[in-house]
């Protein structure tokens, strides 16, 4: 995989939509902080370009907005001053509740002047009342927002400083070793910790892949299994069986680990490519199903997939994607 050394510079080629989706990623990969994370910018957005959600209750409870801005040079100070008022008057509305924070976030920072108003807060009110009739007003909505007595005592008791400003430096390095990241401007996804023992109590949720191994298992013993402990004690079958549960969960720990990482459907991705380098294999004739069997798991071990998680995963974790595709029935080792 390519890496891009300079990811500050390809972001400057981004249109207002991509930067948008870029932040919207950013603010997603913070999973311990956001329990979700939408983009709402368009016509009427009120200001509010990507909003991360805290909890259930979203813009009624904790939450935060990041303010998109893809220019080639910094946000000019009066836009900025256009953007924080749109929050408050809004907020005033009745529109949404103010926002925990709502920072700017632009390959080229604010200005000077206008970092200089959302590092002081009380500058900010200064200016954005200063500013209000000339500048605010008119972008606020069509038609204006004149600054009847009681907006004007809203403006002038608003908290500003939950206004801020986020450097793109900050936003690469939280990204960095994520699956965002990588897919972006390449690079290596943080490897999985070694994944907890395989549990000795068969779950619930392995018994349709299980079912799958006994049939297979069954046949070569020329008789009906009608579960694992039938296996005989320390048997080929019983060492084969433990071996298959070590790849599900091998595969699981992986799917759990990147899951949060990486963009929406790359783990299904990933399967699915399994599937379609072993399907050809399981659709061929065999004398005995667990022929089938290991023919599917030798395939899946050596498959290149595109996917960016393919150099993070062993062979045994391609090999328990099998197990995990036969758990949904979409591969069986048996016909």
């Amino acid at each position: 995989m390519t890496i891009i050394h300079r990811p500050d510079l390809l972001i400057m080629g981004y249109d207002s939509g991509e930067w948008e989706v870029f932040v919207g990623e950013w603010m997603a990969s913070q999973k311990s902080i956001y329990a979700e994370v939408k983009r709402l910018g368009g016509a009427n957005d009120h200001g509010l370009d990507v909003a991360g959600y805290v909890g259930p209750l979203k813009q009624e409870g904790l939450w935060d907005n990041s303010q998109c801005k893809h220019y080639r040079s910094a946000i000019p100070t009066a836009k900025g001053l256009i953007d924080v008022a749109k929050i408050v008057y809004w907020s005033h509305q009745g529109a949404f509740k103010p926002p925990r924070r709502s920072r700017f976030l632009a390959p080229k920072g604010p200005s000077g002047p206008l970092r200089e108003l959302l590092d002081n807060p009380s500058k900010l009110r200064a200016a954005v009342l200063k500013d209000w009739d000339t500048t605010c007003a008119p972008a606020i909505k069509k038609g204006g927002a004149p600054l009847t007595p009681p907006l004007r005592l809203y403006v002038e008791a608003f908290d500003y400083s939950i206004f801020g400003w986020v450097h793109i430096d900050e936003v690469l390095n939280d990204l960095k070793g994520s699956g965002h990241y990588v897919a972006r401007f390449g690079g290596q996804l943080t490897p999985p910790s070694k994944p907890l023992s395989v549990p000795v109590i068969l779950q619930l949720r392995e018994s349709t892949y299980v079912r799958h191994l006994l049939d297979v298992y069954s046949e070569d013993l020329g008789k009906l299994l009608s579960g694992h402990d039938d296996l005989p004690k320390g048997g080929e079958q019983e060492s084969d069986f433990n071996r298959q549960r070590e790849r599900f969960f091998e595969m699981e720990h992986f799917a759990h680990h990147y899951r949060d990482q990486t963009p929406a459907n790359t783990i299904k991705d990933f399967v699915d490519e399994i599937y379609d380098a072993v399907e050809p294999v399981c659709a061929g004739h065999y004398p005995m199903s667990s022929q089938r069997l290991h023919g599917a798991l030798a395939q899946a071990a050596v498959v290149k997939t595109t996917s960016i998680l393919d150099t993070a995963a062993k062979p045994r974790v391609k090999q328990g994607a099998c197990h995990h595709l036969a758990n949904d029935d979409r591969l069986k080792w048996k016909k």
